[in-house]
């Protein structure tokens, strides 16, 4: 089954705040596509997509 995220789980699980996601981090290039979009400020990401992402980002940032 497909895990479906918000910002607010993204936040949580990179642990930073909420309008870090909504403001900067999503807007990003490389930013994983909202899986699903109900509204301008309803979106959602797959679990699968942001870990992959994260993964990505936090090997750059070791480099």
């Amino acid at each position: 089954m497909i895990e479906l995220l918000a910002a607010a789980d993204i936040a949580a699980a990179l642990q930073v705040p909420y309008r870090e996601v909504v403001d900067r981090i999503s807007k990003r290039a490389d930013f994983p596509r909202p899986a699903l979009v109900l509204g301008k400020r309803t979106k959602r990401w797959t679990r699968e997509s942001i870990e992959g992402w994260s993964q990505k980002n936090i090997a750059k940032n070791l480099r």
